[in-house]
């Protein structure tokens, strides 16, 4: 799978994510980018790399949001034309579509409900 999201071919010709075994390895090399921007976009662009490999999503097809096709957009009920919380979606093997929101946070607080309501409220007829 190509991945789609519209920072990957910048992180992936600098070679940002080559020699990365760990997860530790992975927030090390975020945590080394200058902005909270560039670190939001890295962990999108890995996100959708761990799910399109990973057997325990079981992806066929993963759309970060920028690339989530009208048809299924319309299908799933997610009406907005910017993201508002779902950062994509993925179609599973047995044909399910999964949304997921990606959110980087290195010292791992928990999320609030402002920054989960509009994702809940957007996924909630997936």
């Amino acid at each position: 799978m190509k991945p789609k999201h519209n920072k990957a071919k910048g992180f992936f010709e600098r070679g940002f994510f080559d020699e990365l075994g760990t997860f530790k390895d992975v927030e090390k090399a975020i945590d080394s980018l200058d902005s909270n921007q560039e670190k939001g976009d890295a962990f999108e662009v890995f996100t959708e790399a761990l799910i399109a490999t990973s057997p325990l999503f079981q992806a066929e097809e993963v759309w970060p949001f920028e690339s989530i096709p009208a048809t299924i957009k319309k299908q799933l009920l997610i009406y907005t034309s910017r993201d508002m919380g779902v950062d994509g979606v993925y179609k599973t093997t047995s044909g399910e579509y999964v949304t997921y929101q990606s959110k980087y946070r290195r010292n791992r607080t928990r999320l609030t409900w402002d920054e989960l309501s509009t994702f809940i409220g957007l996924s909630d007829s997936v």
